[in-house]
């Protein structure tokens, strides 16, 4: 599940949890502590890493340890978790939660006029054939014969003149 945390003019930037699971030797070299968010089981993240402990290659301040040798340790409280790797064997088997921020591209909404664009003519090639079609017909001098195309005309370029007045507004 991703959790939008931010935008930008270009772009949204989205969190979500990655899980991964990493064999490490004893001594890891990471400081844990537990964290307990409002509404939840009290988790075990990693606060701190020391440059020569086998977690500092594989894992991140921050990451949330789920599972130790495959088996779950995310509802077990800090004692849990410290009594589970104690237990397990020089290579140990974590599984951990990281959060991970994501950046893609903004989508713009469409605004009303370009909705309406696109609901009336399909695509700007579809009104230019429209436009083009409009001015033929306009055009030939057997349309001007019948009386009603003049009222046609004014019912149908009048408005065309206000909306093409206000788009060129916008």
């Amino acid at each position: 599940m991703q959790v939008l945390v931010k935008s930008d003019d270009a772009f949204d930037y989205f969190r979500r949890w990655d899980t991964l699971d990493v064999t490490l030797r004893k001594p890891l070299g990471a400081t844990l502590v537990e964290v307990v968010a409002t509404g939840q089981a009290p988790a075990v993240k990693v606060k701190a890493l020391q440059e020569d402990g086998s977690a500092a290659a594989m894992l991140k301040p921050g990451d949330i340890i789920r599972s130790v040798m495959g088996e779950s340790v995310a509802a077990m409280g800090f004692d849990g978790v410290m009594a589970a790797l104690g237990a397990a064997p020089d290579e140990v088997r974590i599984g951990v939660s990281r959060a991970v921020i994501s950046r893609e591209p903004r989508v713009e909404e469409p605004t009303k006029l370009e909705k309406a664009f696109d609901k009336n003519f399909g695509s700007a090639e579809a009104a230019g054939k429209l436009g083009n079609k409009m001015v033929k017909i306009t055009l030939n001098p057997t349309t001007w014969k019948n009386p009603i195309y003049y009222v046609s005309a004014l019912s149908v370029f009048v408005p065309l003149f206000f909306i093409a007045s206000y788009g060129a507004g916008k």
